[in-house]
């Protein structure tokens, strides 16, 4: 949600009132509501208690409809592939320049798990810093680098 607002395709008004009612009105509120659901429905099963399944189910189908099929938004994923692949192809090429955590999981997990799960792990603006760090000249006065 916060990053459809952030590019434009989506407007916080938007968001269908029983939603928000449901999991709450910032990112935060509908993480814990969504996990609290979860916990509350059991461990025997994984999933929403039977009371915000249908909700989960209208929130889901509204961001299919509204943000991951937006043509806005298609236009762009060509790009975040372009980055996350150079993200790892590199941190492949070069596993001594992943976190020391990651690197000794590499030992156990494989290179390519460990890399993919770094990046998945990255939040947006995190992986476009990592990546402008590594591919995007930079004039000296712009910084340090982040990795």
């Amino acid at each position: 949600v916060e990053d459809a607002e952030d590019a434009g395709v989506l407007s916080p008004e938007e968001i269908p009132d029983e939603i928000i009612r449901r999991f709450g009105d910032t990112k935060s509120r509908r993480i814990t509501s969504m996990i609290c659901s979860v916990l509350r429905h059991g461990v025997e099963q994984i999933g929403f208690s039977p009371a915000d399944e249908p909700v989960f189910q209208q929130f889901k189908s509204f961001m299919y409809e509204r943000v991951y099929t937006d043509p806005v938004a298609k236009r762009e994923e060509k790009k975040v592939a372009g980055v996350i692949g150079a993200l790892f192809e590199h941190f492949c090429a070069n596993p001594d320049r992943l976190p020391e955590g990651y690197q000794r999981l590499a030992e156990q997990d494989g290179l390519a798990q460990v890399v993919t799960d770094y990046i998945a792990g990255m939040s947006d603006d995190y992986a476009i810093a990592v990546y402008e760090d590594l591919f995007v000249p930079r004039r000296w006065a712009e910084g340090m680098p982040v990795r």
